[in-house]
């Protein structure tokens, strides 16, 4: 929560365990692997919208 209040949310984006500069991703073996990693945090934000859309009604 702490991140998303400061606007960090690029370190979501961080595998856990993994460590890396900002700026520099992780690295992805194929264009696919980078595309399933990208689709599972977006559908992780969407959760978090509707959770809070949820706690606002």
């Amino acid at each position: 929560m702490r991140w998303y209040k400061n606007g960090e949310i690029h370190r979501f984006e961080q595998p856990v365990g993994k460590q890396y500069s900002f700026g520099k991703g992780p690295e992805y073996e194929n264009e696919q692997t980078k595309l399933k990693v990208e689709n599972r945090y977006l559908k992780q934000q969407n959760e978090v919208l509707k959770k809070y859309a949820e706690l606002e009604n």
